[in-house]
């Protein structure tokens, strides 16, 4: 179901992804290949998680990054944002006011009360992602940033804090600055957002039901849909019982069976419901069992390999 936007096409052409799905079903991994791929067509790539221990940085063969640019391989630097850093960063780098900053916002108490505000930590994430992209000097800015970002819920809280903010009366420097970061996110052509998702009935099934959710809550757009891990089909014969098969073979014949039932009939589903999202990407990937860290710098062209997801 390759119909729409290719990978490569969005790679090269957006300067925000966002990478979500239920929690558990890759999107590291994916948000990690499509770097290496970007970084591959030439592209300087800033690889964003924001989680309460680094999971991009290893994968690279580093130690924790935290919140800190850090160059992870030719073409890639990461970082492992936090709410202290981005209102740091916010206050001393976007309002130029360090000497408030240091001698006020710094203190301990006053961090604290700002990390109970609801809806400031996830303004100051897509503020963040916003200056990164938009407003930090043309010869600092990477071409692209892929944000690994939280699971569907806490996403769609973080996509829906702008409206909030917008709607909610406030004024001053934040309201202002949070209609600039919802303008920037609502730019089609340069901010995405890809679904990632795996063959499983219940998760697409969670997945389907989320899609049109995004689409009509979230600023940013949905652009992409992939599918995770899906298992090699299995030929007539490698299915077909033999009296040569002992019991325990046949117990994993009976497994790859009902598996390989199950994975054909979540891309069915995916198939129908995503014709609600025409010229959207859609992208299979072959499940590829465990995978060992550190990544090899070519991991994105094993993994990147489209499995046919057309009818």
């Amino acid at each position: 179901m390759s119909q729409g936007t290719s990978l490569a096409q969005l790679l090269t052409s957006r300067k925000l992804l966002f990478v979500t799905g239920k929690g558990g079903i890759g999107k590291t991994l994916v948000s990690v290949a499509m770097a290496q791929a970007a970084a591959a067509a030439g592209l300087r790539v800033l690889l964003v998680e924001s989680s309460s221990r680094d999971q991009i940085a290893p994968l690279f063969g580093l130690d924790p990054v935290g919140h800190s640019e850090t160059v992870a391989a030719p073409g890639i630097t990461c970082i492992n944002l936090n709410t202290a850093g981005n209102f740091r960063e916010y206050i001393t780098k976007y309002l130029g006011k360090k000497k408030m900053f240091d001698t006020v916002f710094s203190h301990r108490v006053v961090q604290s009360f700002f990390n109970t505000v609801p809806g400031l930590a996830e303004a100051m994430m897509l503020g963040r992602l916003y200056y990164t992209c938009d407003v930090r000097d043309v010869d600092q800015r990477p071409d692209l940033v892929i944000f690994d970002s939280p699971a569907s819920g806490h996403f769609l809280s973080l996509m829906t804090t702008p409206d909030a903010i917008v709607e909610s009366g406030l004024a001053g420097p934040m309201l202002r600055d949070t209609q600039k970061v919802r303008d920037f996110l609502r730019r089609k052509n340069d901010v995405g957002v890809i679904y990632v998702c795996t063959p499983e009935p219940l998760v697409v099934s969670e997945a389907m039901d989320f899609l049109p959710v995004i689409q009509e809550k979230s600023p940013a757009k949905l652009c992409g849909v992939i599918v995770n891990r899906i298992p090699p089909s299995l030929g007539h014969d490698a299915t077909r019982q033999s009296p040569a098969h002992g019991a325990g073979e046949s117990r994993l014949l009976s497994f790859l069976r009902e598996r390989s039932a199950k994975s054909a009939a979540a891309l069915d589903m995916v198939r129908v419901s995503t014709q609600q999202f025409p010229g959207i990407m859609y992208l299979g990937l072959r499940d590829l069992g465990f995978v060992d860290d550190p990544l090899p710098s070519d991991f994105h062209r094993t993994f990147l390999t489209e499995e046919a997801l057309h009818p």
